[in-house]
């Protein structure tokens, strides 16, 4: 289990904005190979990998050093819009 910190820049716009997030890639760029990521420069800022003979407990820990690092950097606020910021159709960017 990998917890990456990424930055995407909007090649459109150059607006920066930051994703942590938990994957099962070792490399995290795998987690956005989606076409809908095409509009950013992406780019693996840190990451730290974790495994263990047990997923669950694997997964309890990377999950715990998620919750570390939301203490440290809250998560965005339900009300922004990543959208609107980088200027893009509305619902275009879900789940990014």
């Amino acid at each position: 289990m990998v917890c990456y910190l990424v930055k995407l820049v909007h090649k459109k716009t150059g607006l920066v904005q930051y994703k942590r997030g938990i994957t099962k890639w070792l490399d995290p760029l795998k987690r956005f190979e989606d076409e809908k990521y095409d509009i950013f420069d992406i780019s693996v800022l840190n990451k730290f990998v974790y495994s263990n003979e047990s997923w669950l407990k694997a997964n309890t820990v990377v999950n715990v050093f998620e919750q570390v690092l939301n203490g440290l950097w809250p998560p965005k606020q339900r009300d922004f819009n990543v959208e609107e910021y980088l200027g893009e159709e509305a619902g275009s960017l879900n789940d990014t």
